[in-house]
């Protein structure tokens, strides 16, 4: 059961000293990479409120998942790709700007082209490099001809080394021609901040990340042959969360948001950080009196100081307070339900909960 006991036993396996993490090539997906994903079920998206906390140190708590479907994604290496495919995007004589290191091969719902034809052995494509995460391009069959999508301009997904307070923006076009079809093209701008980090806590780990916030603006354009006509269609804004930890080659958690609705959500689920069924059970320290108005009271370990951080339910820290041993002074908290966490020097972590009341 997805539980506060569950956030607690995270808390307890965490490193007592959080350090602000730096995501870089070396983290991050390349050819041979497989990730086990989770998408959310509908349900889940109105209960959560992950996207509203940014900052240093937040904890986020994301344990009340609601997992829909399981998938995997296995990244290729570029000469595993078709021959066809690799002339574009594994040639650095007749197109340098757009060597990959590795693709995604994705279904025609993924590609989200609003094309009315039938699509298959589609692949996006990717390179890694230390300065950055680029989206190359694109390549699909159409009953049976190669189409090459080439992005006109290199979109950096991530600027690398990706640290908290960075910013950037790139350019997003293309225009290819599609058989039987006409054309299609699509330009826009994507704009992206580390506006967070913190620990994200989840049904399957506790994992030390940064949160990017990109903006991703759209338009499409088609040319249809048969009618000599073409349009433009605007899509809607959306922003995508994303929580990156040096730990997993990809992000832990994404959420897309369109007009301050959740469309779609992410979670990996591969339970090499910390497992929820792992052999594991720490006592939990002990606060009192709880409910508690003026003053909490707790028998630490080794009668060392600690330092401890108060978050709210939602996971919010809201106090910090050093060189703490036996008691806590709470008398400038609100009513309300609150988790303790318990850093000592030496590394060691410990949590609990408590109630302040009138």
């Amino acid at each position: 059961m997805k539980t506060f006991h569950t956030l607690v036993l995270f808390f307890l396996m965490g490193s007592a000293c959080l350090a602000q993490p730096v995501i870089t090539s070396e983290n991050f997906t390349g050819p041979g990479t497989i990730l086990y994903l989770e998408n959310a079920s509908p349900a889940w998206f109105d209960q959560q409120t992950l996207t509203e906390q940014d900052g240093s140190e937040v904890l986020w708590n994301a344990t009340n998942w609601e997992g829909l479907a399981e998938t995997e994604q296995t990244f290729y290496a570029i000469d595993a790709v078709p021959n066809t495919f690799q002339l574009f995007f594994n040639s650095t004589i007749l197109y340098p700007d757009h060597v990959s290191t590795h693709a995604l091969p994705i279904g025609p719902e993924e590609l989200d082209l609003p094309l009315p034809v039938e699509l298959s052995n589609a692949f996006t494509f990717y390179n890694n490099t230390e300065s950055g995460y680029y989206a190359t391009g694109n390549a699909f069959e159409l009953q049976g001809f190669p189409v090459v999508t080439q992005n006109d301009s290199i979109e950096r997904i991530f600027r690398f080394p990706l640290t908290y307070g960075d910013s950037d923006s790139t350019a997003i076009s293309f225009l290819t021609a599609v058989p039987l079809f006409g054309a299609y093209g699509q330009t826009g701008t994507r704009h992206s901040e580390v506006d967070a980090w913190g620990e994200l806590a989840t049904p399957y780990g506790l994992y030390n990340t940064v949160r990017v916030k990109a903006e991703v603006d759209l338009t499409d354009t088609l040319y249809i042959d048969q009618t000599g006509t073409g349009q433009t269609i605007e899509r809607p804004l959306q922003t995508i969360y994303y929580w990156l930890s040096p730990n997993v080659p990809g992000p832990v958690l994404e959420i897309a948001v369109i007009e301050d609705a959740v469309v779609s959500a992410t979670m990996y689920v591969d339970d090499g950080v910390v497992s929820v069924g792992e052999d594991f059970s720490p006592a939990e320290i002990q606060i009192f009196p709880n409910p508690a108005t003026d003053y909490i009271n707790f028998d630490l370990p080794g009668g060392q100081p600690y330092s401890i951080s108060i978050f709210d339910i939602s996971g919010k820290q809201i106090l910090q307070k050093n060189n703490i041993r036996d008691r806590m002074d709470i008398r400038e908290l609100s009513p309300g339900l609150y988790i303790a966490k318990f850093s000592s020097r030496e590394g060691e972590s410990f949590v609990g909960k408590f109630a302040v009341t009138d």
